[in-house]
């Protein structure tokens, strides 16, 4: 009794609230233009066709102005939200974002601006926020320069969303002090290089995204002091080489549809030793000998991948021979010893090695010192392994052989031992038709079936006749009985 008490007074309080909120929402200033639940601070603006933000709001904490047709925020028109942490102003048509324009809401955390016209941002729109503010979304806009300083003001960011712009270049300061930062979305701009310090400062740096530009090259030290980068997406770029650029221990990598044809054995190396992703899909690979390190690596890891690494399947290119095979499925070596013609070409060779001015900074210099000794240790492996092959073939030949012969043998002797036992068991057998010698009587008292003597003959046929006599009463001639 006392607990279904209890929970009818929790029901009626419950009610008493509801109430009290639907009463204290449909009496508030921002009621009259928004969707605003007071207990939480929240007010929904969404699809209310507003072209300015409404100041009524000014007590919440979560603000939503998307889907409106806001086309110009007015500076320190947020002067007077001391409450406001997360501001939505994505799909509208806004395209500046002055001086000045978050002034006055010192505990704004998040700033989503996607699916505007965006094309100029102030370097100095942020000030004001530089306390709190975590995440900046800009991604799907029109901006073609972002200037040094306009996010300094906020050295406190985790996340900075450019995804889908104009950006054609990257100032070398633009992202400095940011040593909160863990996210960078790049992706899908026209950046054709990167400044070789422009993420210098990026030490926090966790994910990177610089997919579907038009980056061609990347500096050595591009990715320098980055120790807690684990994500870079390069897909869906120009690169035709990557270089020595890659330190960085359990990194995932997207190389997919870029213009790569080879990887040099040093960027090979250190890519198999710290790669936990590596895509490398919708390049035109060259798969010559330069690849066979990549093949053989391709295959042990499917055959026993022990660090589980995600990996795809390129496929190759040229030669013409090769094209439209995958790597991982090619089972002979790339290193084919080619027979010398002269002295210059006494080396073991295949298909043309790459040039040094193939890779960025000459990244591959020195590489082709190494080249002959590395092709007659395949060369070597490969003889090895034909005489291995050969010797095994051999040896299951003679296995086979020899067990056909023992299965010969065993059905001879099966044969021969199935024959004698027939011919006993016929001998034992009285012979029906083969006539009785003329002596060869069978004596039809004791029914042995010995041979009589003369003697006993008569002694029998006597017997006969007396036993024929007490039957009959007299003496019967011998052929009665």
């Amino acid at each position: 009794m006392e607990v279904q008490s209890f929970n009818k007074f929790l029901l009626i309080l419950i009610i008493l609230f509801m109430c009290r909120s639907t009463e204290t929402q449909r009496s508030s200033p921002c009621h009259r233009k928004c969707s605003y639940v007071e207990a939480f601070q929240q007010a929904n603006c969404e699809y209310r066709s507003l072209d300015t933000i409404p100041v009524e709001c000014n007590a919440a904490s979560y603000l939503s102005l998307r889907y409106n047709n806001i086309a110009r925020i007015r500076p320190e028109i947020f002067r007077g939200f001391p409450f406001l942490k997360y501001l939505l102003l994505s799909n509208n048509n806004i395209s500046h974002i002055e001086a000045n324009t978050f002034i006055g809401a010192p505990q704004l955390k998040s700033i989503k601006l996607l699916y505007n016209n965006l094309q100029v941002f102030d370097r100095y729109a942020l000030n004001g926020t530089e306390n709190r503010l975590r995440n900046i979304y800009l991604s799907r806009n029109s901006l073609r320069v972002i200037e040094n300083g306009t996010f300094q003001l906020v050295p406190k960011l985790e996340v900075i969303d450019l995804y889908q712009n104009r950006l054609s270049q990257l100032t070398s300061g633009v992202f400095q002090h940011l040593k909160y930062l863990e996210r960078l979305f790049l992706g899908m701009n026209k950046l054709v290089d990167l400044p070789e310090d422009v993420f210098k400062d990026l030490s926090s740096l966790v994910y990177l995204d610089l997919s579907n530009n038009s980056l061609t090259t990347l500096y050595i030290n591009v990715f320098a002091h980055m120790d807690y980068l684990m994500t870079i997406d390069l897909s869906g770029n120009r690169l035709i080489s990557i270089g020595n650029v890659l330190h960085l221990p359990n990194i995932r990598l997207d190389l997919r549809w870029n213009n790569l044809h080879q990887i040099d054995n040093l960027t090979l190396e250190i890519l198999t030793s710290n790669a936990e992703i590596l895509f490398l899909k919708g390049n035109p690979w060259h798969c010559d000998c330069s690849m066979e390190p990549l093949r053989q690596w391709y295959q042990q890891l499917s055959i026993s991948n022990e660090k589980d690494v995600k990996i795809d399947n390129p496929v190759c290119s040229y030669p013409s021979d090769l094209a439209n095979h995958t790597v991982i499925d090619l089972e002979v070596s790339l290193c084919i010893e080619i027979p010398a013609s002269s002295e210059e070409t006494s080396t073991a060779t295949s298909r043309p090695f790459p040039s040094n001015n193939e890779f960025h900074n000459n990244d591959n210099v020195g590489i082709d010192k190494n080249v002959p000794m590395y092709q007659d240790s395949v060369t070597e492996r490969a003889e090895s392994g034909k005489t291995d092959d050969k010797l095994l073939i051999v040896i299951v030949g003679v296995a086979v052989a020899f067990t056909i012969l023992i299965t010969l043998f065993v059905v001879f002797i099966v044969i021969k031992i199935r024959k004698r036992h027939s011919d006993d068991k016929g001998s034992d057998e009285p012979n029906v038709n083969t006539p009785l010698k003329p002596r060869e009587q069978f004596d039809n008292t004791s029914h042995v079936g010995k041979m009589l003597t003369p003697e006993k003959e008569i002694l029998n046929k006597e017997r006969n006749v007396e036993r024929c006599s007490k039957k009959l009463n007299f003496i019967p001639s011998e052929s009665i009985c």
